[in-house]
């Protein structure tokens, strides 16, 4: 029993321990912020497979032709460029998604994905030194 009770007590002490330095963590997290370009795929054109398969041919040949910005992919109804969003803002502009997730550890200055977002799939080009 004393033993139980110590351990319980050692489990306390380390979590009140840790505890400001994982809010100080995720506190530094969530002002992270990037800036990025995409290319929308929608799914309104074929269903979500052929939207991920166009973006996976324009993400090749963009790798070819190494372009900064193409014209290829579909109408977003946001913008073609954002510019210091942080991990909120990117969840209310693109839903709770892989995209909204991952952008933050995409490559920075070449075209990476696709990524899903709740609208579609995405190509995405992090600007160099956004971040």
């Amino acid at each position: 029993m004393l033993a139980r009770s110590l351990r319980s007590a050692v489990r306390r002490a380390a979590a009140r321990m840790h505890a400001p330095a994982a809010r100080r963590s995720a506190a530094v997290a969530a002002r992270r912020t990037v800036s990025f370009a995409h290319i929308y795929f929608s799914p309104d054109r074929g269903g979500a497979e052929s939207a991920r398969v166009r973006a996976l041919r324009a993400l090749a040949q963009l790798s070819i032709e190494r372009a900064e910005r193409v014209d290829c992919g579909d109408p977003f109804p946001g913008r073609y460029e954002y510019v210091g969003l942080d991990a909120a803002e990117l969840r209310r502009t693109f839903g709770l998604s892989e995209l909204s997730a991952l952008v933050f550890d995409a490559p920075a200055g070449t075209w990476s994905g696709p990524y899903r977002s709740a609208f579609g799939w995405h190509l995405v080009y992090v600007f160099p030194d956004s971040r």
